[in-house]
């Protein structure tokens, strides 16, 4: 049985499981600003996509010379830093009359 807590001011390094998760959580909260038309986000290629951009653990990228999970890593860490202080996610989404 893996134990999923964590101890209070003492979170997992940047190279742990943990860190990957919370990361790719955090995208998806920035993503989850944004709208998308309905009908393109009920395609499989869309849900694919997602999965692959936030989940893939090492996907090597050509143009880059990195895996995924490193520009991951690095695009939640600079998304982290330019946030407003004290500005903090939050889980809401946009009801659209259309």
């Amino acid at each position: 049985m893996v134990d999923m807590a964590v101890p209070y001011k003492q979170l997992p390094g940047p190279d742990t499981d943990f860190a990957e998760i919370r990361d790719s959580f955090y995208l998806l909260t920035i993503m989850n600003q944004f709208s998308m038309k309905a009908q393109e986000s009920m395609k499989r290629e869309a849900e694919g996509l997602l999965r692959i951009a936030l989940f893939s653990k090492d996907l090597q990228l050509r143009s880059e010379g990195k895996t995924l999970r490193e520009v991951r890593q690095q695009l939640a860490q600079d998304l982290r830093e330019s946030r407003k202080g004290g500005a903090v996610p939050a889980f809401l989404g946009q009801v659209s009359d259309s």
